[in-house]
């Protein structure tokens, strides 16, 4: 028990030179010291608590944003494959309609007549806008989802950049409250 009361508080002067202890000098027990270590060391794990808090969250934000990217690149190719099949459908009504028509002035006994020609051939353009117009959205909504992507992308990057200089900042406030106490 005297060796660990010598380790704790140190030794008197008398039987050796007196020394400090852990949480003393020459047998007394100073607490001005102890509370300052404590304070140091509670300093410390509160700094790497919060780093790895800092990290943990934006590790999750990254992982966010990439997430969100890789949903707009699934957006993007389900924007383009709707496109071609509405475009198809399109298509496949003006066919009809065409089909449609012939059979119409046909009946109506105008097949020979010159505004037969002028007919179909409007209708015929009216359908082929129709599918460019269906073209045209779907690569327009394919384009702003591949640009939201890489948005989403970009902010997954800075995030990356912003969690490897929390975690030296972490290292620093550490390294600071070693130092200085606080």
């Amino acid at each position: 028990m005297k060796i660990l009361t010598q380790v704790a508080l140190g030794t008197v002067a008398g039987e050796t030179a007196a020394t400090g202890g852990l949480f003393g000098t020459a047998g007394k027990f100073a607490i001005a010291p102890t509370l300052k270590t404590a304070g140091v060391g509670l300093g410390v794990i509160g700094a790497v608590t919060q780093g790895r808090a800092d990290q943990a969250r934006l590790r999750s934000e990254e992982n966010i944003d990439r997430f969100n990217a890789q949903v707009q690149l699934r957006e993007k190719t389900a924007i383009k494959q709707k496109a071609v099949f509405e475009s198809k459908r399109a298509a496949r009504t003006a066919s009809r309609r065409e089909a449609e028509q012939t059979v119409a002035t046909a009946k109506k006994g105008i097949a020979g007549s010159p505004v037969a020609p002028d007919l179909a051939a409007a209708q015929a353009a009216e359908d082929e806008l129709e599918q460019l117009l269906i073209a045209f959205e779907g690569e327009i909504g394919a384009r702003r989802a591949q640009a939201q992507a890489d948005i989403d992308l970009t902010a997954a990057g800075i995030t990356r950049q912003k969690r490897k200089s929390a975690k030296a900042a972490s290292r620093i406030k550490i390294g600071r409250t070693l130092l200085t106490g606080f």
